[in-house]
């Protein structure tokens, strides 16, 4: 009250006097001084304490009751400022560390010889003190530059509410200067309830610290620390000076940590109007730093988070300028990332929205500045809001739709870009035509070049050789492909580890039994993504094919396309989208195989005397006209199976597929509807489910060394033929008795196949039907 007593004085009370109306350049117009009887009753109780501190004080026994109040009003006032007086001393502190006195502040002691009546009035009041002293350490101690934005704005909030407090103890001081009969009870009156709030307050703080303590407990080994260690190596900095500043560096609990607390104290406090109160005051202050940090980074894609508090982290090693050069998701998985603990209760069920909404307008951003666009006007904020204001705290009620708003934005921006100048819609076109073998003649004469080489065992290939015979009939002039500007982005790669082993290890690792399969398709299509990353870890699959299978598998089985596409559309044709594509194109290839075995087959048939003359002998006709017909039996079911995945599946899907991301709003719903449309394929085409993978394996594979064997029932014919007039039962006997074999075999296979498709067409695929139909005739 004493400042305020003083400003309200006039000009003459103060020591001021008026201006002369001579010319304004004469000196000394204007002559100021103090008066010196009117000070402010904190510098004079200051000054007071200082002077007389350490002086040996009266007994307060000999005091009379009037002088006793007057003496312990005079000290409770020193110590609701955090100040030892001469009858009230405070503890040692020279031993309690900055948590110590902020969680378990010192306290003061009475010295003996007062009445007990006044005595008890000033114990009821002396944890004020002691409130003090722990808020002012804590004030100090978070204002520190470690602490970061929100505990400055938390700290700033409690020096507010301080101030209130020491305005009070002013009108106090001055309350007991100008009135004679101002005694302990009416002091005590006046700061109780600053009391409770000021307990209220104690207790947030303390409560605050203490799960500081936990938590870095917890987190003194956490995933933050080996992410930012291994940052820091890829940088090139030193690991013994970077173990050095892990050491001297103490994890803080700041940003989102501080404001989730505080929400979780708003809401055990809710039944307290005071204590919400004061939550709801310093929670809407420590927000606003944070509310800086999410506009600027679903408004601009900019991250300025010095103090690391922010929940968006952002791994500057990464950068899409390695996309050409190393094809994986890493720079779009891990170049920005969640901080889950520091993710505020807020922002909960809208941090994978808030990722999103700065990511995506970082790549516009990027490609933007790449083809040398001013990126930075036309995104900062969405055109159709103008200069709209965006939300500072929490509580305001935009704050959720401002989210949504700048996701959407985000999404529609980046969908425009994807669609426009980065040719998305081509891009998937080439992979139909590469992946499912759409028009592909360059692929029949790839594989008429390079049969030889695919025929070897898989460690023998030579992938540069294989390589230039693609790139050869991609080029080759009357074909498609020749004028594809999309052709340089294929590649061939060679997998260590056959398809059905790859799709049976998968199906078995996530446990999905038959009808269970429909339910968690999603679970198994993750292990696809997860495990079968061919390109990115080579050396991992080497190891898991040996576990899987120990036989060595051939060219035709381990080949298989990749599709490298710049950023940002990497964004849609992942890593995980082209293992999808691949996982088909195999599918096809191993289909395609067999039918050209069995074709040459057909060849060898047909040219061959041994089967084209008519043979003396009705037994051997017999047994030739059931091999053609087993043969013919054969490629027309590989045909029908292939007619099926391609025409009634992919074919099928494909316009609707392409429809929808025509009609997609958001890139995530364009991402979406890509991998639906890949799994939907990779179920329908049998490609998801264990008894049907064993099933269509086993029978293409007794289609496939049927076609094989063929040279060999060449060689036992001509054996078997002896004579004009004779020939040899032994082996005639041993060639029907194989040829049964391969036919109950495959008729066996080929009823289990058409019943595990009717089953599963009525509980899971419904398109099965047409393939159960067509191979029913």
């Amino acid at each position: 009250m004493g400042h305020s007593n003083t400003s309200a004085l006039s000009n003459e009370d103060a020591g001021l006097e008026s201006p002369s109306k001579s010319f304004p350049h004469e000196e000394n117009i204007y002559q100021v001084h103090l008066i010196q009887d009117v000070e402010s009753p904190l510098i004079t109780r200051s000054q007071v304490n200082y002077l007389h501190h350490g002086k040996k004080a009266r007994n307060p026994s000999e005091l009379s009751l009037r002088d006793q109040e007057k003496c312990l009003i005079d000290e409770l006032l020193n110590i609701f400022m955090g100040m030892e007086g001469n009858y009230i001393h405070l503890q040692d502190i020279s031993s309690l560390s900055d948590s110590q006195k902020i969680v378990s502040p010192p306290s003061f002691v009475i010295s003996p010889g007062f009445d007990l009546g006044l005595k008890d009035i000033v114990s009821e009041t002396l944890e004020l003190g002691s409130y003090y002293l722990s808020i002012v350490t804590f004030i100090e101690l978070r204002s520190q530059f470690d602490y970061g934005y929100v505990n400055h704005a938390l700290c700033a909030a409690l020096r507010r509410f301080m101030s209130d407090y020491l305005v009070l103890l002013m009108q106090c001081e001055h309350r007991c200067q100008v009135d004679p009969g101002f005694s302990l009870q009416t002091l005590r009156l006046y700061i109780l309830p600053t009391f409770r709030s000021m307990k209220l307050v104690y207790f947030i703080i303390r409560d605050l610290v203490l799960s500081t303590e936990h938590d870095q407990q917890e987190d003194d080994m956490g995933l933050d620390n080996i992410d930012d260690l291994l940052e820091k190596l890829n940088q090139g900095n030193d690991i013994s000076q970077i173990m050095q500043s892990s050491i001297s560096k103490k994890k803080v609990c700041k940003g989102g940590r501080v404001l989730t607390y505080l929400t979780d104290a708003l809401t055990n406090y809710a039944g307290d109007p005071i204590a919400r109160n004061i939550l709801t005051f310093l929670l809407r202050e420590s927000s606003r730093p944070y509310m800086r940090f999410l506009n600027s980074w679903i408004h601009e894609g900019k991250i300025d988070d010095p103090y690391e508090e922010f929940m968006i982290k952002s791994h500057r090693s990464l950068s899409s300028q390695r996309l050409d050069d190393d094809y994986t998701d890493e720079y779009w998985e891990k170049r920005y990332v969640i901080r889950e603990d520091q993710v505020p209760v807020q922002l909960s069920q809208l941090k994978d929205k808030v990722l999103l909404a700065g990511k995506y307008l970082n790549v516009v951003i990027e490609c933007k500045q790449a083809s040398g666009e001013n990126a930075g006007q036309t995104l900062a904020i969405n055109p159709e809001e103008g200069n709209t204001r965006w939300p500072d705290t929490f509580e305001d009620d935009s704050f959720t739709k401002n989210i949504i708003d700048a996701y959407v934005y985000a999404n529609e921006s980046l969908l425009l870009l994807l669609q426009s100048s980065q040719s998305l819609y081509s891009h998937l076109h080439a992979l139909k035509h590469y992946f499912f073998l759409d028009q592909s003649d360059f692929f029949s004469t790839f594989l008429d070049t390079a049969q030889q080489e695919l025929r070897k065992p898989v460690r023998l290939i030579s992938a540069t050789k294989l390589q230039s015979q693609l790139d050869l009939s991609l080029r080759q002039p009357g074909t498609i492909t020749a004028v594809d500007p999309f052709k340089e982005y294929l590649t061939l790669e060679l997998n260590q580890t056959s398809l059905i082993d790859w799709l049976m290890h998968i199906v078995s690792i996530s446990g999905l039994e038959d009808s269970a399969l429909g339910q968690n398709e999603k679970g198994i299509m993750d292990h696809f993504t997860n495990r079968m990353d061919s390109g990115s870890d080579q050396k991992s699959q080497n190891s898991s094919s040996k576990g899987m299978t120990e036989k060595e598998i051939d060219g035709f089985e381990a080949m298989q396309f990749g599709y490298k596409v710049p950023f940002p559309l990497s964004l849609i044709l992942s890593r995980k989208a082209i293992i999808r594509y691949q996982l088909l194109f195999r599918f096809f290839l191993m289909v395609k195989r067999v039918e050209m075995q069995l074709e040459n087959s057909w060849l060898h048939h047909s040219k061959k005397p041994t089967w084209k003359n008519k043979s003396p002998f009705p037994r051997i006709e017999r047994w030739k006209k059931k091999a053609w017909f087993m043969r013919t039996r054969m490629l027309t079911l590989v045909q029908k199976i292939r007619y099926y995945s391609m025409n009634e599946v992919i074919e099928t899907h494909w316009p609707v597929f392409m429809k929808s991301i025509e009609h997609a709003r958001t890139v995530d719903n364009l991402m979406q509807e890509h991998v639906d449309f890949l799994d939907t394929c990779l179920k329908e085409c049998m490609l998801t489910n264990s008894k049907l993978l064993k099933v269509n394996a086993k029978l293409l594979g007794t289609c496939g060394m049927f076609a094989s064997y063929t040279s060999s029932f060449t060689r036992s014919l001509q054996l078997a033929e002896t004579g004009e007039e004779t020939y040899d039962d032994v082996r005639m006997d041993k060639m029907e008795d194989i040829l049964k074999r391969y036919e109950e075999n495959f008729v066996h296979h080929l009823r289990v196949l058409m019943d595990a498709c009717n089953y599963y067409a009525s509980t899971e695929t419904a398109a099965l039907l047409n393939l159960v139909m067509r191979l029913s005739t």
